[in-house]
């Protein structure tokens, strides 16, 4: 992943979030290198850019685990919302 990319969220958090935030399409316009140092023992090592910010369609900027974006690769997963 970099600057730039579209991305939506991965299927497993479908439970969590309404139907129009999982079919949204975002694009990364940083990384940052924060985490909570209570769960810091549970990282075998630190993450080089463990969270984007992310600039969603419709609920505006986020800042997500990249662990739960998938990259956009091809305009047939592009969807309107």
């Amino acid at each position: 992943m970099q600057i730039g990319d579209l991305v939506k969220r991965n299927e497993h958090l479908w439970e969590y979030l309404t139907d129009k935030e999982m079919q949204e399409v975002g694009m990364i316009i940083a990384f940052d290198r924060h985490y909570n140092s209570e769960y810091l023992d549970t990282f075998a090592q630190e993450p080089q850019y463990p969270y984007a910010i992310v600039l969603w369609s419709r609920t505006g900027i986020g800042y997500e685990d990249i662990d739960d974006l998938e990259v956009v690769t091809c305009k047939e997963e592009l969807r309107a919302v």
